[in-house]
């Protein structure tokens, strides 16, 4: 949705171009499951098609079809691929219909006859607004099994996230931390800290006094502000690694009993998530 000027959505799939060099690419929802399973994912989406909000009842019908059709195609590949001995992540199929209650019952009535690891919320935080998004994440979350696991894409807003697991969510995935730490934005026990700032270019605290992560236990402030100046890849990473075990610990701080399913899902990402 980000690059909407550079790509074109058809039934096959969707073609854009490259931000890097203009060259022309096509991503199929069988590409999307070979790439996922070429990278080890553990937990796969389907590709799907998001409108954004405000969108007209055609536009969201037209891409709920479209989600569906996708999600079988790539449930196709999948099973082509363990027929080779491998495609042995999770595939989740992605709940679309905007904010229209009818539309995404009806993708998820859909979705459910399938053969997936799990229905996942679709992404939230599109043009709708917080409430309206908790809004649809309860609805969902109601409607789900409790014998699969609850994904919820596209969260990432501490905020969100401690709100979203109180109606049922399991687990998210979402750009904003990392991406936001990449910026020199990262969050902390007390709020939002903007380590770019020149307030922090003497301040010889961690980010978070209260944090453990690797970057909290080894650098300052004033070293990262030190970085971030030099445009140093280092200290996009070392925020990074703190924005990350922050998430991961305030999950923790909020857990409650998840799903069996979500208890049976590949740990191997969290445990890599550890290391610095």
């Amino acid at each position: 949705m980000s690059l909407s000027p550079l790509r074109r959505i058809t039934d096959h799939g969707v073609e854009f171009r490259s931000h890097l060099d203009g060259a022309k690419l096509m991503l199929t929802p069988e590409d999307a499951v070979r790439i996922q399973d070429d990278l080890g994912t553990d937990m796969a989406m389907s590709l799907d098609e998001l409108v954004e909000q405000p969108a007209g009842p055609e536009d969201v019908r037209r891409a709920v079809d479209r989600t569906l059709l996708w999600a079988r195609r790539g449930l196709a590949e999948r099973e082509r691929l363990r027929g080779e001995g491998r495609g042995e992540m999770a595939l989740f199929g992605i709940n679309q219909g905007g904010t229209d209650p009818d539309e995404r019952a009806r993708c998820f009535a859909t979705l459910g006859t399938m053969p997936s690891t799990a229905s996942p919320s679709a992404a939230c935080e599109v043009g709708e607004g917080r409430s309206l998004g908790l809004e649809m994440v309860e609805r969902d979350c109601d409607e789900l099994p409790r014998d699969k696991p609850r994904h919820l894409l596209g969260v990432g807003h501490p905020v969100d996230v401690v709100e979203s697991i109180a109606r049922g969510v399991d687990h998210f995935d979402c750009v904003l931390p990392t991406r936001n730490a990449r910026r020199g934005t990262v969050f902390i026990s007390t709020g939002r800290l903007v380590v770019k700032n020149a307030a922090y270019a003497e301040d010889p605290r961690p980010l978070d006094p209260e944090c453990d992560c690797y970057t909290c236990r080894n650098f300052s402030r004033a070293y990262l502000r030190h970085l971030f100046a030099a445009g140093e890849l280092l200290g996009m990473r070392l925020a990074s690694i703190h924005a990350v075990h922050h998430m991961v610990g305030l999950v923790r701080a909020r857990a409650r009993p998840c799903s069996p399913a979500a208890r049976e899902l590949p740990r191997r990402i969290p445990r890599a998530l550890s290391q610095p």
